[in-house]
């Protein structure tokens, strides 16, 4: 058995976390790596330490900084400022023109992916500054919008909010555009899905009146659900996006 099926069975954290990364250095720059990541973080249960950790927020963020680097041209290289020993890792002191993977453009679920493990460890502000990037090359994934509104909310709910009202209603703008873009296809899954999480975000803020008519027409889709899943279309597929999949990318 595959040592990364061992420690999702065994709960090892750690491993779970060595193993991921294995992938993410033997295909570099490949969207599924990084959901692959997401995907097996995902589903360990237990209490995150090496998923936000130091050491994987900096790895992450040495990939997105490569990333950046290999997109840009001279001018826009110089006018970042990278430091010397970062360009000289890139480019193998000269020996290539910082970009040996030949990337063309920048992967939204390596920015996301980076939002999800600073959200988890709660720098929100932070974790939005990602989110968006995300978002301005895909504006229509339901789970960057999902996580923007989330994370808007969250933030709102801290004691270090300034403006709470303010960041309730940026939350609820794309909280309400997740919505939208989830239900389009009218798919049961989806649909059911988009319900549970729009009244999870009401009963979060702690207005009732409006959480518990979401909670139950959740509950009133589950017949069409079962019927779908009979039919054979409830699969989790058919909304495509980079961090598509109910959530794999937190």
């Amino acid at each position: 058995m595959p040592p990364l099926a061992c420690a999702l069975l065994l709960g090892d954290e750690l491993m779970i976390y060595q193993q991921s990364r294995w992938f993410v250095k033997r295909f570099p720059y490949a969207t599924q790596s990084y959901r692959l990541y997401s995907f097996t973080n995902r589903l360990y249960t237990g209490p995150r330490t090496w998923y936000n950790s130091g050491p994987s927020q900096k790895y992450i963020l040495r990939q997105i900084k490569a990333m950046d680097f290999a997109i840009l041209d001279a001018a826009g290289r110089k006018a970042y400022k990278f430091t010397e020993q970062e360009v000289a890792g890139w480019t193998e002191s000269g020996k290539n023109d910082g970009n040996p993977h030949g990337i063309t453009e920048l992967d939204p679920a390596l920015l996301a992916l980076y939002a999800h493990v600073l959200a988890t460890g709660g720098a929100y502000p932070s974790a939005l500054n990602y989110y968006f990037r995300a978002y301005v090359l895909a504006p229509e994934d339901v789970m960057i919008n999902l996580s923007i509104a989330t994370c808007f909310v969250q933030h709102a709910l801290k004691r270090q909010s300034e403006n709470r009202q303010y960041q309730i209603q940026q939350g609820l703008v794309f909280l309400m555009r997740y919505y939208e873009i989830r239900t389009k296809g009218g798919r049961a899954l989806h649909c059911q899905e988009a319900e549970f999480n729009v009244a999870r975000v009401w009963h979060m803020l702690g207005l009732m009146h409006l959480a518990l008519p979401a909670y139950e027409r959740c509950l009133e889709l589950s017949g069409r659900v079962r019927e779908e899943q009979m039919e054979g279309g409830g699969g989790a597929g058919g909304g495509g996006g980079f961090c598509e999949g109910g959530g794999i990318c937190d």
